[in-house]
């Protein structure tokens, strides 16, 4: 009885022991792949973009504008302005087909005219004046697409001088300047008709010379021309200069129909400027003359351009800052010139500088900024002959990983206490007075890491009934510091209810007392009794026939046959502990405390097959002595004997 004590007291101890071993942890908290996200979008650039278009729709060249709106990547915007860049994009290519249309019709009406041939002129007018209303109507669509753009990004709140209002403003600009040429094609179309109806308007021809025909932008060029009807020059008429379709300077001919013009080479940084004179009917020479438009003059525009490389070592995180490294190439025959540079960070600026050549910048990146891709946009403004620069990056912003290495019980004992000591760093550093709570089951503690990460803590476990279960344990860790990411790990513990366990402990070893006393007295091991004195008893009495739970069973020895007596009932015992041992064996079941014979039989049928059968019959004739006042007989040790070595044989042969 002491030795199965000692052995439950042991097992119990070593299981919770083992049970409440600790595995320290090295967590990292997952978060979103900054790789798999599009970065955010910058106004600076955007507004590029669309100056860019509009400068092909004022060259009036389709596949340009196609071109510069297909580098456009406007997938990337906010959700916000996707239509309304969508908006600006078709208009834009819509614009300028009208307008190459508009003015390949302009030319052919002025030659219909010019032959009287007013039949076929009126038509052509009409398509004309169709084409100029809608392509006022992508103008203004694209203005308002370029206004609400503006609003988004708070140009207006900006500096007058920053990078992002100077290329919102150019846009816009640049808009007015398509207005003006649908004001040009309609005034032109309007005159054409006037005295028509007479039939005796003459034709003007105009032509033009530039000197010379490369030029810096802001640098004078001289435009000259004669205006001539049938030979005849034509003076004291007005002349309209036109850059790109657009007036620029205007002029008066002489008595020889000559006229000339000093203009200054806009800043507008394009390679070449289409130039063209024209001259339409005022006063009395309405319905007399037709309008004339000079052919069309190229002036080659000179400036200096620059190429800005960007690049930033590693990653950036919230709050600190990352080195960018550039490099600004001008042209050779351009002189190294400093600019005054911008950083916007999406459409945020961060800061302004002056710089040449090659060049290192710290860029603080916002301690609100998100994870993930932000465009860094560097950016200088035109400077006399020097274009303006504009040069964009990829910022990949992230957060520094957390890593926790602390001890995570596997067991807590309730009511008690929980010793919570480790520490918290991240590549960057140790979390310094980092809010860390710590919640086990209905448990909670909240306290701060030191200067140098670490942590020593206790935390009180309240009592709770139950003797065991299971609870969830979880650490959270939120960084003072915005660059590290906050930091979450859950486990499971077992609880243990100490009171309640040694309640059960106790149960236990009363169990292991008195449980195998029973089994005895229930197995037909008599237990020792008191004698009790019987009475005496008189009279005569009739002698009972006695019978003896002896049998003569032979056995062989070197000495010859010798007769051995037996317990039968031992022997049968015998051969069914056996025969159960090799079925537990065999089947690899156990039986249980609570299970009577027939319960385990029934239990491995399936596993024995048709040996169950052998076994049954075996277990009745062992309850049959156990629990009748039946005694074993020579046939009863027979059979036993026969389904024992039955049973041997049968499971043998199955392994």
């Amino acid at each position: 009885m002491k030795m199965n004590l000692r052995r439950i007291l042991l097992v119990a101890i070593t299981a919770l022991i083992a049970v409440s071993a600790a595995a320290p942890v090295y967590a990292v908290n997952p978060h979103e792949d900054p790789a798999r996200a599009q970065p955010v979008y910058s106004g600076v650039t955007l507004f590029r973009y669309y100056s860019n278009a509009i400068d092909a729709v004022i060259a009036k060249n389709t596949e340009a504008v196609y071109a510069k709106l297909d580098k456009m990547p406007y997938a990337n915007l906010p959700g916000n302005l996707t239509e309304v860049t969508d908006n600006f994009v078709f208009s834009i290519e819509d614009c300028v087909k009208l307008i190459v249309s508009i003015d390949r019709n302009m030319g052919d009406l002025r030659v219909l005219i010019g032959q009287s041939r007013l039949t076929e002129a009126m038509p052509l007018a009409v398509i004309i004046t169709g084409d100029l209303t809608s392509a006022y109507g992508d103008v203004h669509r694209a203005q308002d697409a370029v206004t609400y753009t503006g609003a988004t990004f708070g140009v207006l709140l900006e500096p007058g001088r920053s990078e992002i209002r100077l290329a919102y403003e150019g846009t816009m600009n640049k808009l007015s300047l398509v207005l003006k040429m649908l004001d040009l094609y309609r005034d032109l179309l309007a005159n054409m008709f006037k005295g028509t109806a007479s039939g005796s308007v003459a034709t003007t021809q105009l032509t033009l010379k530039i000197e010379p025909d490369s030029a810096f932008v802001g640098d004078s060029v001289k435009v000259s021309g004669r205006l001539t009807t049938k030979g005849t020059p034509l003076a004291g008429r007005n002349i309209n200069i036109l850059f790109n379709s657009s007036r620029q300077a205007a002029a008066r001919t002489d008595v020889g129909g000559l006229f000339t013009a000093t203009l200054n080479v806009p800043y507008w940084y394009s390679p070449d400027i289409e130039v063209q004179a024209l001259y339409y009917p005022e006063g009395a020479d309405v319905g007399v003359y037709l309008a004339g438009l000079s052919p069309v003059v190229i002036l080659n525009v000179l400036y200096y351009e620059a190429t800005l490389s960007l690049t930033f070592d590693g990653a950036a995180y919230p709050g600190r800052e990352s080195t960018m490294t550039a490099e600004l190439t001008y042209s050779p025959s351009a002189a190294m010139l400093p600019r005054d540079l911008e950083i916007y960070l999406d459409n945020v600026l961060l800061d302004r500088f002056t710089a040449s050549g090659s060049f290192t910048r710290a860029v603080a990146v916002p301690r609100d900024a998100k994870v993930g891709k932000h465009t860094v946009t560097v950016a200088a403004p035109a400077d006399g002959r020097y274009a303006p620069i504009l040069a964009d990056a990829v910022l990949d912003v992230q957060k520094a990983q957390v890593k926790l290495n602390m001890s995570m019980p596997r067991l807590i004992f309730v009511p008690g206490g929980l010793n919570l000591n480790g520490s918290a760093a991240s590549d960057l550093g140790p979390l310094q007075d980092a809010l860390v709570k710590v919640a086990a089951g209905s448990n909670t503690l909240e306290f701060r890491t030191g200067v140098d990460g670490t942590f020593r803590e206790r935390m009180k476990l309240r009592f709770e009934f139950g003797l065991v279960g299971t609870a969830g344990m979880d650490v959270n860790i939120y960084p003072r510091e915005p660059w590290n990411q906050p930091f979450t790990v859950s486990t499971k513990v077992f609880v243990i209810n100490s009171v309640m366990a040694g309640v059960f402990i106790l149960l236990v070893a009363a169990v292991g007392v008195f449980l195998p006393l029973r089994l005895k007295i229930r197995s037909g091991y008599p237990a020792r009794r008191r004698k009790i004195a019987q009475p005496a008893i008189t009279g005569n009495i009739r002698p009972l026939p006695e019978y003896s739970d002896l049998v003569t069973v032979p056995a062989s020895t070197d000495a010859g046959q010798s007769a051995i007596k037996v317990e039968p009932r031992v022997r049968i015992f015998s051969w069914y502990a056996l025969i159960l041992r090799l079925a537990q064996k065999f089947a690899r079941v156990v039986l249980k405390p609570h299970q009577t014979h027939r319960e385990f039989v029934n239990e491995i049928r399936k596993v024995l097959g048709p040996l169950a059968d052998y076994l049954m019959d075996f277990t009745r004739m062992v309850e049959r002595l156990l629990y009748s006042r039946s005694r074993a007989t020579e046939t009863d040790v027979a059979r036993s004997e026969q389904l024992s070595r039955r049973l041997q044989d049968g499971l043998r042969d199955r392994q």
